[in-house]
């Protein structure tokens, strides 16, 4: 239970990193709502119990309303999800603002992570083709999306961990790119043009995703990010 693990944690001052969550895989749906609700209320109650000088949590892009729209997001963009994932965490952002002091708290609002044991769209991308599977993209795979690669996730959250700062930031590598020039990048090394289907129809994930990383960038001057062409080519291998 959250309590037995974070009775561990009574006797020091910690820094902890909040991942967990119901993500969105397949569906979007009520129960991602509810679960998400219940984890945030069972990390709050027990938090009240143990000293801690930082919580770094992993929110998402997903916050933001981006249905239709063509506007680069930063911190100030209105929040607005229009799924229940993203409402999810909206709401988990809230409680935690409302309950922990400004200087201990650090939001990371992530797009797409991509890379070793990742549940990305990239990666489920590679697995299908590497089994000979179709992929089927919609809206000719024109919308642009940013995505970051694993271990550069792992480097910034060193490198925040390093600076005595707190609030909300977008994390990206300020780069959108289309979805189909990343199955491009894939078959470079798969070579399975022939698995993967445009389709020329328009789905609900029908928009363009650019995100601003100039707030995070202002702070961490070290960041620096992995070529997406790099990124694939090393979680091929990785996972050949």
């Amino acid at each position: 239970s959250v309590k037995k693990y974070l009775n561990i944690l009574k006797k020091n001052n910690y820094i902890i990193i909040f991942l967990a969550a119901k993500v969105r895989l397949k569906n979007d749906n009520i129960e991602t709502l509810n679960i998400n609700k219940k984890i945030i209320y069972n990390v709050l109650i027990n938090l009240k119990f143990i000293s801690f000088t930082k919580l770094i949590f992993f929110s998402s892009v997903d916050v933001y309303n981006l249905n239709g729209k063509n506007i680069i997001i930063n911190e100030r963009t209105n929040l607005g999800s229009k799924s229940y994932y993203g409402k999810s965490k909206i709401y988990c952002e809230t409680m935690l603002r409302k309950n922990i002091p400004y200087k201990k708290l650090i939001i990371l609002r992530l797009p797409g992570i991509y890379g070793f044991n990742s549940n990305s769209i990239i990666n489920l991308f590679i697995q299908k083709l590497k089994k000979n599977k179709k992929v089927y993209i919609y809206n000719n795979g024109s919308n642009y999306r940013d995505y970051i690669f694993i271990n550069d996730l792992a480097e910034i959250v060193y490198l925040v961990l390093q600076k005595d700062i707190s609030g909300v930031y977008n994390l990206s590598t300020g780069k959108s790119i289309r979805i189909r020039e990343i199955l491009l990048i894939i078959n470079k090394y798969l070579n399975k043009q022939k698995n993967v289907i445009f389709i020329n129809k328009s789905n609900k994930l029908n928009y363009n995703l650019f995100i601003s990383n100039k707030k995070i960038s202002k702070k961490i001057k070290a960041i620096r990010f992995t070529k997406i062409n790099q990124g694939i080519s090393k979680t091929i291998k990785k996972n050949a």
